[in-house]
């Protein structure tokens, strides 16, 4: 028995047609509120990424790396970017390397009792030159802004009886009457730019939330002791 295909074609455009009757009749309502639904669901989802950036994002990192978590893990890190353990004193791993293309002794710095990392210093060269520590200061700072932005605050004086180009800058800053540092504060932490009084200049990157761990630990070994 034959099939008839005009048949066949007929209930096909039929069909079509009838679901489109059917899709007429759906209240406006319903798609008012789908497209609410949607929309509350697309916003939901952008929070809980916007709070998972965030959250990636809550400490200060160093060469790329968050400065939190054990020393020993954060040390193996840096050792991962070809840094060498120098020594160890107390709660600071001193660290051989190269940052920023040049040679530099990293501290990192880690608190009392959870021994979580809440600070990092690198300190290069010691330089013989008053001038050209401050040529190397001043190029870290533009550096520093460039990436960081405008900085926070930054102090350049020296104290009685000093002055600059009295010959005296180095003499000045072993004795601590030469303040020359550059802070960048940010919600997550501090970076600063400094000239030292080791006559080096010194990087700081500094958390926020572990340095208030620190504190804490501080105060509570205080406590342990009185």
């Amino acid at each position: 028995m034959g099939v008839d295909c005009s048949c066949l074609s007929l209930d096909w455009s039929l069909g079509g047609n009838q679901s489109l009757d059917k899709l007429r009749m759906v209240p406006p309502f319903l798609f008012t509120n789908y497209f609410i639904i949607m929309k509350r669901l697309f916003l939901f989802l952008l929070l809980i990424a916007s709070f998972v950036c965030i959250s990636a994002q809550n400490h200060i990192e160093f060469m790329g790396v968050p400065v939190d978590g054990n020393i020993n893990d954060f040390i193996v890190k840096l050792e991962a970017k070809q840094f060498k353990v120098k020594k160890r004193i107390d709660n600071i791993v001193i660290m051989n390397g190269k940052f920023a293309g040049e040679s530099a002794e990293i501290f990192v710095a880690s608190t009392n009792k959870t021994k979580t990392v809440w600070k990092v210093s690198v300190y290069f060269d010691e330089k013989s030159s008053w001038y050209s520590l401050k040529a190397d200061y001043k190029k870290y700072k533009e550096l520093f802004t460039a990436k960081y932005g405008k900085p926070t605050d930054s102090f350049e004086f020296f104290s009685n009886p000093y002055y600059e180009g009295d010959g005296y800058e180095l003499s000045a800053l072993k004795r601590d009457k030469c303040h020359y540092t550059t802070f960048f504060e940010k919600e997550i932490g501090i970076i600063a730019v400094q000239i030292s009084s080791v006559c080096s200049i010194e990087l700081i990157y500094e958390d926020a939330l572990n340095s208030e761990i620190k504190n804490r630990e501080k105060n509570s070994s205080i406590l342990d002791d009185i």
